[in-house]
């Protein structure tokens, strides 16, 4: 299995700012284990885990609203309650854009491709995520069309990566 190690993006925009933490695996940390076709450890998931947090500026930030579109289909809708904690499972081989919001707070998008390649084993740990949604004037949520980042699959570490994006 391989092993996270923490990352933490600062997104400074004009009008706010977005602290996202993502987990990726310690660039120098090689796969150990090999495995064989005929045998699957038990232990390999068959999604990929996407878990979280949604705040505003650190303080709690209750009732807000997790969705998960895959194309313009809405597949998930999760009202994220006071403890803030989110956690998503998508399938592999897809793409997906998952929205954070709330009335009164901006809306924050990410794109996840979860394309792996086919000989990936997908033993894959969670991938973790901090988003800070800023609040806004009126009491209608402000919605930020594009992608303020995105997670995707990294063929030279051999695992899940993200980027953020800084002209959005």
């Amino acid at each position: 299995m391989k092993k996270p190690r923490l990352i933490t993006f600062l997104l400074i925009l004009p009008g706010f700012v977005c602290l996202i933490h993502c987990s990726a695996p310690d660039k120098g940390e090689k796969e150990k284990d090999i495995q064989s076709t005929s045998e699957v450890p038990a232990t390999l998931k068959a999604n990929f885990t996407l878990v979280g947090r949604i705040h505003a500026g650190g303080d709690t930030l209750t009732n807000s609203v997790l969705e998960i579109y895959e194309g313009s289909v809405l597949v998930e809708e999760t009202k994220v309650t006071n403890n803030q904690r989110f956690q998503a499972n998508l399938q592999f081989n897809k793409e997906y854009t998952v929205v954070f919001s709330k009335p009164g707070f901006s809306t924050k998008r990410i794109s996840v491709n979860t394309d792996i390649p086919d000989n990936t084993n997908n033993g894959f740990p969670p991938f973790q995520i901090e988003v800070g949604l800023d609040q806004v004037q009126t009491n209608a949520a402000i919605d930020q069309p594009n992608p303020v980042g995105k997670i995707y699959y990294n063929a030279e570490i051999d695992n899940f990566d993200s980027e953020v994006f800084m002209d959005h």
